[in-house]
Protein backbone atom coordinates (compact mmCIF):
# COMPACT_ATOMS: atom_id res chain seq x y z
CA UNK A 1 0.00 0.00 0.00
CA UNK A 2 1.31 3.44 -0.94
CA UNK A 3 1.35 5.68 2.11
CA UNK A 4 3.58 8.52 0.88
CA UNK A 5 3.48 10.22 -2.52
CA UNK A 6 6.45 12.53 -3.09
CA UNK A 7 5.59 14.99 -5.87
CA UNK A 8 8.42 16.89 -7.57
CA UNK A 9 7.43 19.58 -10.11
CA UNK A 10 10.29 20.02 -12.61
CA UNK A 11 10.80 22.60 -15.34
CA UNK A 12 14.57 22.78 -15.94
CA UNK A 13 18.06 22.48 -14.43
CA UNK A 14 18.84 18.77 -14.49
CA UNK A 15 21.75 18.80 -11.96
CA UNK A 16 19.46 20.03 -9.19
CA UNK A 17 16.77 17.48 -10.02
CA UNK A 18 19.21 14.56 -9.95
CA UNK A 19 20.73 15.78 -6.69
CA UNK A 20 17.26 16.18 -5.20
CA UNK A 21 16.36 12.61 -6.19
CA UNK A 22 19.63 11.27 -4.78
CA UNK A 23 18.89 12.95 -1.46
CA UNK A 24 15.43 11.35 -1.42
CA UNK A 25 16.66 7.87 -2.30
CA UNK A 26 17.71 6.90 1.23
CA UNK A 27 14.09 7.11 2.28
CA UNK A 28 12.48 5.17 -0.55
CA UNK A 29 10.65 2.01 0.43
CA UNK A 30 7.61 0.03 -0.61
CA UNK A 31 5.22 2.56 0.94
CA UNK A 32 6.71 5.52 -1.00
CA UNK A 33 6.12 6.56 -4.61
CA UNK A 34 7.95 9.44 -6.34
CA UNK A 35 6.17 11.35 -9.10
CA UNK A 36 8.06 13.87 -11.25
CA UNK A 37 5.85 16.28 -13.19
CA UNK A 38 8.18 17.34 -16.01
CA UNK A 39 6.95 20.37 -17.95
CA UNK A 40 8.78 22.57 -20.41
CA UNK A 41 8.19 23.98 -23.91
CA UNK A 42 11.73 22.86 -24.74
CA UNK A 43 11.81 19.06 -24.80
CA UNK A 44 15.60 19.11 -24.42
CA UNK A 45 15.18 20.39 -20.87
CA UNK A 46 13.22 17.29 -19.81
CA UNK A 47 15.06 14.36 -18.24
CA UNK A 48 14.79 10.68 -19.11
CA UNK A 49 14.31 8.82 -15.84
CA UNK A 50 12.93 5.58 -17.23
CA UNK A 51 15.92 3.68 -15.85
CA UNK A 52 14.71 4.55 -12.33
CA UNK A 53 11.90 2.00 -11.74
CA UNK A 54 10.79 3.62 -8.48
CA UNK A 55 10.21 7.00 -10.18
CA UNK A 56 7.20 7.80 -12.31
CA UNK A 57 7.56 10.75 -14.66
CA UNK A 58 4.60 12.59 -16.17
CA UNK A 59 5.65 14.61 -19.21
CA UNK A 60 4.17 17.82 -20.62
CA UNK A 61 5.83 19.52 -23.55
CA UNK A 62 4.76 22.93 -22.29
CA UNK A 63 5.38 25.02 -19.20
CA UNK A 64 2.56 24.49 -16.72
CA UNK A 65 3.54 26.74 -13.85
CA UNK A 66 4.18 25.51 -10.32
CA UNK A 67 0.62 25.22 -9.03
CA UNK A 68 -0.78 23.30 -12.00
CA UNK A 69 2.23 20.95 -12.05
CA UNK A 70 1.72 20.17 -8.35
CA UNK A 71 -2.02 19.65 -8.79
CA UNK A 72 -1.42 17.23 -11.67
CA UNK A 73 1.04 15.32 -9.50
CA UNK A 74 -1.60 15.13 -6.76
CA UNK A 75 -4.13 13.72 -9.26
CA UNK A 76 -1.62 11.01 -10.20
CA UNK A 77 -0.76 10.18 -6.58
CA UNK A 78 -1.98 7.10 -4.72
CA UNK A 79 -0.60 7.94 -1.27
CA UNK A 80 -2.44 8.81 1.90
CA UNK A 81 -0.08 11.77 2.30
CA UNK A 82 1.10 14.15 -0.41
CA UNK A 83 4.67 15.33 0.10
CA UNK A 84 5.65 18.16 -2.23
CA UNK A 85 9.36 18.66 -2.85
CA UNK A 86 10.84 21.29 -5.16
CA UNK A 87 13.36 19.99 -7.67
CA UNK A 88 16.05 22.24 -6.16
CA UNK A 89 15.42 21.11 -2.57
CA UNK A 90 18.17 18.82 -1.30
CA UNK A 91 17.12 16.74 1.70
CA UNK A 92 19.36 16.65 4.75
CA UNK A 93 16.97 14.49 6.78
CA UNK A 94 16.32 10.98 5.46
CA UNK A 95 12.61 10.19 5.23
CA UNK A 96 11.73 13.76 6.26
CA UNK A 97 8.09 12.95 5.59
CA UNK A 98 8.05 10.69 8.66
CA UNK A 99 8.81 13.71 10.86
CA UNK A 100 6.06 15.66 9.09
CA UNK A 101 3.48 12.92 9.50
CA UNK A 102 4.43 12.36 13.15
CA UNK A 103 3.91 16.08 13.87
CA UNK A 104 0.54 16.07 12.09
CA UNK A 105 -0.49 13.18 14.35
CA UNK A 106 0.76 15.02 17.47
CA UNK A 107 -1.11 18.17 16.48
CA UNK A 108 -4.54 17.17 15.16
CA UNK A 109 -5.38 20.82 14.42
CA UNK A 110 -2.52 21.11 11.93
CA UNK A 111 -3.28 20.30 8.32
CA UNK A 112 0.10 21.00 6.74
CA UNK A 113 3.70 20.41 7.86
CA UNK A 114 6.80 22.05 6.41
CA UNK A 115 10.55 21.55 6.85
CA UNK A 116 13.22 23.85 8.20
CA UNK A 117 14.85 25.13 5.01
CA UNK A 118 18.48 26.27 4.93
CA UNK A 119 20.24 28.51 2.44
CA UNK A 120 22.47 26.30 0.29
CA UNK A 121 25.28 28.90 0.34
CA UNK A 122 25.46 29.82 4.02
CA UNK A 123 23.74 26.98 5.88
CA UNK A 124 21.64 29.60 7.67
CA UNK A 125 17.85 29.65 7.92
CA UNK A 126 15.97 30.46 4.75
CA UNK A 127 12.49 29.48 5.91
CA UNK A 128 11.05 28.59 9.30
CA UNK A 129 7.55 29.74 8.54
CA UNK A 130 6.11 32.88 6.95
CA UNK A 131 4.38 35.78 8.69
CA UNK A 132 2.63 39.01 7.73
CA UNK A 133 3.79 42.47 8.79
CA UNK A 134 0.71 44.35 7.57
CA UNK A 135 2.37 45.19 4.26
CA UNK A 136 4.68 42.30 3.41
CA UNK A 137 5.48 38.70 4.16
CA UNK A 138 8.49 37.98 6.34
CA UNK A 139 10.42 34.91 7.44
CA UNK A 140 10.84 34.34 11.20
CA UNK A 141 14.43 33.44 12.15
CA UNK A 142 15.61 34.50 8.67
CA UNK A 143 19.38 33.90 8.35
CA UNK A 144 19.62 32.57 11.91
CA UNK A 145 22.23 29.90 12.62
CA UNK A 146 20.81 26.35 12.63
CA UNK A 147 21.64 25.97 16.34
CA UNK A 148 19.48 28.97 17.29
CA UNK A 149 17.35 28.00 20.34
CA UNK A 150 14.18 29.17 18.55
CA UNK A 151 14.58 26.27 16.11
CA UNK A 152 14.51 23.49 18.69
CA UNK A 153 10.80 22.74 18.67
CA UNK A 154 8.00 22.46 16.16
CA UNK A 155 5.70 25.45 16.14
CA UNK A 156 2.51 26.69 14.57
CA UNK A 157 2.96 29.45 11.99
CA UNK A 158 0.54 31.41 9.86
CA UNK A 159 2.08 30.25 6.57
CA UNK A 160 5.04 28.17 5.35
CA UNK A 161 7.01 27.28 2.24
CA UNK A 162 5.91 24.42 -0.02
CA UNK A 163 9.46 23.53 -1.10
CA UNK A 164 9.19 20.57 1.27
CA UNK A 165 5.71 20.16 2.70
CA UNK A 166 3.25 17.40 3.62
CA UNK A 167 -0.54 17.39 3.66
CA UNK A 168 -3.12 14.60 3.82
CA UNK A 169 -4.32 13.66 0.35
CA UNK A 170 -8.00 13.96 1.23
CA UNK A 171 -7.49 17.37 2.83
CA UNK A 172 -5.57 18.66 -0.19
CA UNK A 173 -8.47 17.66 -2.43
CA UNK A 174 -11.05 19.11 -0.06
CA UNK A 175 -9.25 22.45 0.11
CA UNK A 176 -9.02 22.52 -3.69
CA UNK A 177 -5.27 22.07 -4.20
CA UNK A 178 -3.02 24.96 -5.15
CA UNK A 179 -4.59 28.02 -6.77
CA UNK A 180 -3.63 27.73 -10.43
CA UNK A 181 -3.97 31.49 -10.89
CA UNK A 182 -0.62 31.63 -9.08
CA UNK A 183 1.88 30.20 -11.54
CA UNK A 184 5.16 31.06 -9.82
CA UNK A 185 4.78 32.75 -6.43
CA UNK A 186 2.76 32.66 -3.20
CA UNK A 187 0.90 29.42 -3.97
CA UNK A 188 2.03 28.05 -0.59
CA UNK A 189 1.04 31.23 1.25
CA UNK A 190 -2.38 31.18 -0.39
CA UNK A 191 -2.87 27.47 0.36
CA UNK A 192 -2.03 27.96 4.06
CA UNK A 193 -4.54 30.80 4.31
CA UNK A 194 -7.28 28.59 2.85
CA UNK A 195 -6.28 25.89 5.31
CA UNK A 196 -6.64 28.40 8.14
CA UNK A 197 -10.06 29.45 6.87
CA UNK A 198 -11.05 25.78 7.02
CA UNK A 199 -9.86 25.50 10.64
CA UNK A 200 -6.56 23.75 9.85
CA UNK A 201 -3.19 25.08 10.99
CA UNK A 202 0.33 25.01 9.55
CA UNK A 203 3.28 23.63 11.52
CA UNK A 204 7.06 23.85 11.02
CA UNK A 205 9.08 20.74 11.89
CA UNK A 206 12.78 21.42 12.67
CA UNK A 207 13.61 17.70 12.76
CA UNK A 208 13.07 17.74 8.97
CA UNK A 209 15.75 19.82 7.24
CA UNK A 210 16.78 20.54 3.67
CA UNK A 211 18.81 22.92 1.56
CA UNK A 212 16.64 24.99 -0.76
CA UNK A 213 18.21 26.75 -3.72
CA UNK A 214 15.07 28.49 -5.02
CA UNK A 215 14.65 30.09 -8.46
CA UNK A 216 16.95 27.55 -10.10
CA UNK A 217 14.65 26.80 -13.06
CA UNK A 218 15.52 28.52 -16.33
CA UNK A 219 12.32 30.54 -16.49
CA UNK A 220 11.62 34.23 -15.94
CA UNK A 221 9.45 34.50 -12.81
CA UNK A 222 10.43 37.81 -11.25
CA UNK A 223 8.19 40.06 -13.43
CA UNK A 224 5.09 38.25 -12.10
CA UNK A 225 5.89 38.41 -8.38
CA UNK A 226 4.27 41.77 -7.59
CA UNK A 227 1.08 40.90 -9.48
CA UNK A 228 0.80 37.48 -7.83
CA UNK A 229 1.40 38.94 -4.39
CA UNK A 230 -1.32 41.52 -5.08
CA UNK A 231 -3.74 38.79 -6.18
CA UNK A 232 -3.04 36.67 -3.10
CA UNK A 233 -3.28 39.62 -0.69
CA UNK A 234 -6.53 40.90 -2.19
CA UNK A 235 -8.04 37.42 -2.08
CA UNK A 236 -7.24 36.90 1.62
CA UNK A 237 -7.06 40.44 3.02
CA UNK A 238 -9.77 39.63 5.59
CA UNK A 239 -7.95 36.68 7.16
CA UNK A 240 -4.28 37.73 7.00
CA UNK A 241 -3.07 38.30 10.56
CA UNK A 242 -0.38 40.87 11.34
CA UNK A 243 1.78 38.61 13.50
CA UNK A 244 5.19 40.33 13.39
CA UNK A 245 4.77 41.42 17.03
CA UNK A 246 4.79 37.80 18.18
CA UNK A 247 8.28 37.23 16.78
CA UNK A 248 9.66 40.60 17.90
CA UNK A 249 8.51 39.96 21.49
CA UNK A 250 10.00 36.48 21.46
CA UNK A 251 13.36 37.80 20.22
CA UNK A 252 13.46 40.74 22.64
CA UNK A 253 12.62 38.52 25.63
CA UNK A 254 15.49 36.23 24.64
CA UNK A 255 17.73 39.26 24.17
CA UNK A 256 16.81 40.65 27.61
CA UNK A 257 17.81 37.35 29.19
CA UNK A 258 21.31 37.66 27.72
CA UNK A 259 22.12 41.39 28.00
CA UNK A 260 21.06 44.38 30.07
CA UNK A 261 18.79 46.51 27.93
CA UNK A 262 19.28 50.28 28.16
CA UNK A 263 16.44 52.60 29.23
CA UNK A 264 16.56 54.57 25.95
CA UNK A 265 17.88 53.94 22.44
CA UNK A 266 18.29 56.31 19.51
CA UNK A 267 16.52 54.70 16.55
CA UNK A 268 18.40 54.53 13.25
CA UNK A 269 16.11 53.10 10.57
CA UNK A 270 18.18 51.80 7.65
CA UNK A 271 15.62 49.33 6.33
CA UNK A 272 13.12 49.04 3.48
CA UNK A 273 10.21 48.70 5.94
CA UNK A 274 7.28 50.82 4.72
CA UNK A 275 5.62 51.17 8.12
CA UNK A 276 7.67 50.06 11.13
CA UNK A 277 5.02 50.85 13.75
CA UNK A 278 3.81 47.23 14.26
CA UNK A 279 7.44 46.15 14.77
CA UNK A 280 8.44 48.99 17.07
CA UNK A 281 5.24 48.79 19.12
CA UNK A 282 6.14 45.22 20.07
CA UNK A 283 9.35 46.45 21.74
CA UNK A 284 7.50 48.16 24.58
CA UNK A 285 7.78 48.12 27.53
CA UNK A 286 11.27 46.55 27.44
CA UNK A 287 12.76 49.12 25.04
CA UNK A 288 12.10 52.87 24.72
CA UNK A 289 13.05 54.61 21.48
CA UNK A 290 13.90 58.13 20.34
CA UNK A 291 13.73 58.62 16.54
CA UNK A 292 17.14 59.75 15.32
CA UNK A 293 17.75 58.82 11.70
CA UNK A 294 15.77 57.34 8.79
CA UNK A 295 17.68 56.32 5.68
CA UNK A 296 15.65 53.90 3.48
CA UNK A 297 17.74 51.36 1.62
CA UNK A 298 17.38 50.74 -2.15
CA UNK A 299 17.40 46.93 -1.89
CA UNK A 300 15.38 44.53 0.25
CA UNK A 301 17.22 41.96 2.40
CA UNK A 302 20.71 42.87 1.12
CA UNK A 303 23.47 40.37 1.78
CA UNK A 304 25.62 43.06 3.43
CA UNK A 305 25.31 46.63 4.76
CA UNK A 306 28.51 48.67 5.07
CA UNK A 307 27.67 50.69 8.18
CA UNK A 308 30.53 53.15 7.76
CA UNK A 309 29.24 54.07 4.29
CA UNK A 310 25.53 54.00 5.19
CA UNK A 311 25.68 55.85 8.53
CA UNK A 312 28.96 57.73 8.42
CA UNK A 313 31.70 58.59 10.87
CA UNK A 314 29.63 61.06 12.90
CA UNK A 315 27.05 58.41 13.78
CA UNK A 316 29.82 55.97 14.67
CA UNK A 317 31.11 58.54 17.18
CA UNK A 318 27.65 59.41 18.55
CA UNK A 319 27.36 58.84 22.33
CA UNK A 320 24.59 56.72 23.75
CA UNK A 321 23.16 53.40 22.58
CA UNK A 322 21.67 52.91 19.12
CA UNK A 323 18.97 50.57 17.90
CA UNK A 324 19.54 49.78 14.23
CA UNK A 325 16.39 48.77 12.34
CA UNK A 326 17.39 46.77 9.27
CA UNK A 327 15.97 44.23 6.85
CA UNK A 328 18.28 41.44 8.01
CA UNK A 329 20.52 41.40 11.07
CA UNK A 330 22.91 39.01 9.37
CA UNK A 331 23.74 41.77 6.83
CA UNK A 332 25.46 43.71 9.65
CA UNK A 333 28.33 41.26 9.96
CA UNK A 334 31.70 42.04 8.33
CA UNK A 335 31.76 45.64 9.61
CA UNK A 336 35.06 45.67 11.48
CA UNK A 337 35.88 49.32 10.68
CA UNK A 338 32.51 50.39 12.09
CA UNK A 339 32.95 48.32 15.24
CA UNK A 340 36.48 49.70 15.72
CA UNK A 341 35.22 53.27 15.50
CA UNK A 342 32.02 52.74 17.46
CA UNK A 343 33.48 50.97 20.45
CA UNK A 344 30.01 50.78 21.95
CA UNK A 345 28.77 47.52 23.46
CA UNK A 346 25.19 48.59 24.20
CA UNK A 347 23.87 48.93 20.63
CA UNK A 348 21.24 46.43 19.47
CA UNK A 349 19.74 45.54 16.10
CA UNK A 350 16.24 44.54 15.05
CA UNK A 351 15.13 43.39 11.62
CA UNK A 352 11.94 43.11 9.59
CA UNK A 353 11.76 39.35 10.26
CA UNK A 354 11.45 39.88 14.02
CA UNK A 355 15.05 39.00 14.90
CA UNK A 356 16.87 40.98 17.61
CA UNK A 357 20.53 40.79 18.63
CA UNK A 358 23.26 42.76 20.46
CA UNK A 359 25.53 44.46 17.95
CA UNK A 360 28.52 43.23 19.96
CA UNK A 361 27.59 39.65 18.99
CA UNK A 362 27.73 40.49 15.28
CA UNK A 363 31.38 41.50 15.20
CA UNK A 364 33.32 38.78 13.41
CA UNK A 365 37.07 38.46 14.00
CA UNK A 366 39.36 35.89 12.47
Amino acid sequence: MTRISVIVPFHSNKPYLLTCLSSLRSGWSDDVEVIIVQNNDDEKSLVNLEHHPSIRSVYFHKSLGYSLACNIGAQEAKGEYLCFCDADTISITARWWDAHVAELHRDPGAGMASSLLLDDRTGRVQDFGIGWSGYNHFHPCFRAAPDDPRLRNSRRVQMACSAQMTVRHDLFKRIGGFDEQLKFHYQDVEFCLRLAAAGQGTVIVPEAQAYHRGHSAHVSKKPFQIDERGYCTAKHRDILVTDIGRYVRESVERLAADVTLQPLYDLADISTIYDARPILAALAPEVQLRPFLARPMPERDPWHLNLFEVLGRDVAKRPGPLLLLVDSIDALRLNDLWFSLRGHGNDIALDRHGNAAPMADLRERS
